[in-house]
């Protein structure tokens, strides 16, 4: 059983727990492909590491080239982990479950709509997700006297470039972003697992606690049957393959608000995992044929550090 991890950076957790799930199933070999020889996640031991060209700099050799990791090496299962490769794994779907090898991300038509802020809106409102209202540019300024706006890119990720325009703020409108109501509450986190035919099989969601770059560095789990009820109804309307990272908030009503959608192992997934729910071993044996019983997860809190910390 051979499963690549594409683009992991200095995210060493990933290894850790597929290396731990590797002392379980002697037979599984984890590979791992990244632009830098030199990352952390490149110079782990008992791994197969592969050199490939930055997604940014040409999109059709990092195609060319993990097509060749592929076929070369037998892969049956991609774990993709950021934003960089998603559009391209999924464009290659078919093409690769023809060489009998899944990848944990949706089709490239719900992909789309996911890597595209304004789009996602559109298709929350037509499902009726409830998500920030999005403001026309002609009427910006107008709103912004009664209420605070989110400043943010149509296709960014990690919240880069985001900003919050407070009310009554001097705003000068940016081509290819787009605005939001902002709404105040706390910040969750829901990790809702599909199995590759688009079905629920688990979720798991968690309070945001500390923020770092975007991506969660503290956070508690935390269960209740309205976020299970919501967890199923996206996961029924999205339909996607392997692991949706969901960013929300919740207002002081009690609404659940969802802001962005990424189909892969997000930066929350290391708490979901420490929570006793191993999403990555369910999805290793989906493709192996098994069948895997997740447990429900423990009430737990942690940091992430180099490595991670139960507090």
């Amino acid at each position: 059983m051979n499963v690549l991890i594409t683009n992991p950076g200095r995210r060493i957790y990933f290894i850790k727990f597929l290396l731990d799930i590797k002392k379980k199933y002697r037979s599984l070999k984890i590979h791992v492909s990244d632009c830098n020889i030199y990352l952390p996640t490149m110079n782990i031991k008992n791994l197969k590491t592969h050199l490939v060209p930055k997604v940014r700099e040409s999109k059709k050799r990092y195609k060319l080239k993990i097509i060749n990791i592929v076929k070369k090496n037998k892969i049956k299962l991609i774990l993709p982990v950021t934003d960089h490769d998603i559009l391209i794994l999924a464009s290659l779907k078919k093409k690769f479950r023809k060489l009998g090898c899944e990848i944990a991300v949706p089709n490239i038509e719900i992909t789309k709509i996911l890597h595209n802020k304004l789009k996602t809106n559109f298709f929350c409102k037509k499902h009726n997700i409830l998500s920030p209202e999005v403001i026309e540019p002609k009427k910006i300024k107008k709103f912004n006297k009664d209420y605070s706006l989110i400043e943010k890119e149509i296709s960014g990720s990690a919240s880069k470039n985001i900003k919050v325009l407070n009310k009554g703020s001097k705003i000068k409108i940016k081509k290819n972003f787009i605005y939001q109501k902002f709404i105040n509450g706390k910040e969750l986190h829901f990790d809702i697992l599909n199995d590759f035919n688009g079905r629920y099989i688990s979720s798991c969601v968690k309070e945001k606690i500390a923020i770092r770059n975007g991506e969660t560095d503290i956070a508690k789990i935390v269960k209740k049957k309205e976020y299970t009820f919501l967890a199923k109804q996206i996961s029924k309307k999205i339909k996607h393959q392997g692991n949706l990272d969901c960013d929300a908030i919740i207002d002081n009503k009690g609404k659940v608000h969802f802001i962005d959608f990424n189909p892969r192992l997000g930066g929350g997934y290391p708490f979901t995992h420490l929570s006793g729910m191993n999403f990555i071993e369910v999805l290793i044996n989906l493709v192996k044929g098994k069948k895997t019983r997740i447990k429900e997860p423990k009430l737990i809190t942690s940091a992430k550090t180099l490595g991670i910390l139960n507090l």
